[in-house]
């Protein structure tokens, strides 16, 4: 991870698989570089970016890994949809739910884009909508999460989390 606190240091990575004609593990390392973006940062446009350069790199290949290409493919569709979903909710919300939904049923969504930040999202999202019915959607989320052993502190504020337990007179988790 350092390449990514020393620019220069990444340059040099992406010359030496250039040099090496290498583009296969060039397009692996983007992968890589997105996916510190996701889970270190949160940052789904640059980790889109990076996936998006792996896939051009990969392309220049003269024997192209298809399955890699693929599983890139895929990548560069869950995050665009998570993006879209996260941008959906300010213009319309239901749209936004649904959407967050639909990538919380994808299979090993988690290999990808994070399930606490779908998650997150939906659960902010109930949580101002403030209803009753909406409350127990956010804890239903939550509960989710917990089972999954996944730390609802690392995408959720502990605030968020006790209020809507204390408006459904439930215990703190």
């Amino acid at each position: 991870q350092n390449w990514r606190e020393r620019p220069e240091l990444m340059k040099q990575i992406i010359s030496m698989y250039t040099k090496a004609k290498d583009l296969s593990s060039l397009a692996r390392f983007y992968e890589l570089c997105s996916q510190v973006e996701i889970d270190d940062f949160q940052n789904y446009e640059k980790a889109l970016g990076a996936l998006q350069e792996a896939v051009r790199q990969l392309v220049k290949a003269v024997a192209i890994d298809e399955a890699l290409n693929q599983d890139l493919q895929k990548k560069i569709q869950l995050v665009q949809k998570y993006i879209q979903a996260k941008s959906l909710f300010s213009i319309d919300p239901k749209q936004a739910v649904i959407q967050c939904k639909q990538l919380l049923s994808t299979p090993e969504i988690n290999a990808t884009v994070r399930l606490g930040d779908i998650v997150a999202l939906l659960v902010e999202f109930y949580y101002q909508e403030g209803s009753t019915s909406s409350l127990r959607e956010a804890h239903t989320m939550i509960e989710r999460l917990i089972q999954l052993q996944i730390d609802v502190l690392l995408y959720l504020d502990g605030k968020i989390i006790r209020e809507i337990y204390h408006k459904l007179r439930e215990p703190d988790t």
